[in-house]
């Protein structure tokens, strides 16, 4: 770190918002990067950018008596397949001790918390297609674990015969012991 002067301005990449998402989930992570902020470039961390939520945020620092590490804070996730929300960060405003408030924000809070609501309430409106399949699947899956050879049954005399349902005995003896199950004596098939 002999290298990083005191007017120089470093900007710090890293995959995850550690500063959001430890807020979030009250924990502590980055621990290596926070001593370098903290204890070795005192200062000259001008950004913090991270890309791993799929959204945009960026937090400025609020001036204060107190020395700043990170003036700024940067989350560019937008070139994701899908997006987070953001409205579950509205009340994030405190790093390395450190107000921030929020500057910009894509999307807006209102927006992800009326698409968050929109997936939970219409999720099985637009995706009609996947419970089909789904259910298609279930079925087959369900169906093959029944017993498929139903032909021939006990009648009492020691022999098999026919459908299980071909006969009002036949009938009787599955209804009569239904649960409870009966001992089939297959020697004399």
């Amino acid at each position: 770190m002999d290298k990083v002067e005191e007017k120089d301005n470093v900007i710090i990449m890293t995959h995850e918002p550690n500063w959001l998402l430890d807020w979030y989930w009250n924990e502590t992570s980055g621990k290596n990067i926070g001593h370098l902020v903290r204890d070795h470039l005192k200062g000259s961390c001008k950004l913090r950018i991270a890309g791993d939520l799929h959204h945009y945020m960026c937090h400025s620092f609020i001036p204060s008596e107190k020395p700043v590490h990170v003036p700024h804070l940067l989350d560019n996730g937008c070139g994701g397949a899908f997006l987070h929300p953001t409205h579950v960060f509205s009340n994030f405003s405190k790093f390395y001790g450190n107000s921030y408030e929020m500057k910009a924000v894509y999307p807006s809070y209102e927006d992800s918390s009326r698409i968050a609501l929109g997936n939970i309430l219409k999720f099985r409106k637009k995706n009609w297609q996947f419970d089909t399949i789904g259910g298609v699947i279930y079925f087959v899956l369900a169906f093959s674990m029944f017993p498929q050879d139903t032909t021939l049954y006990m009648n009492g005399t020691g022999k098999w015969r026919g459908s299980i349902f071909q006969t009002q005995q036949g009938f009787e003896l599955v209804w009569n012991n239904g649960h409870s199950g009966f001992i089939l004596d297959a020697s004399n098939i």
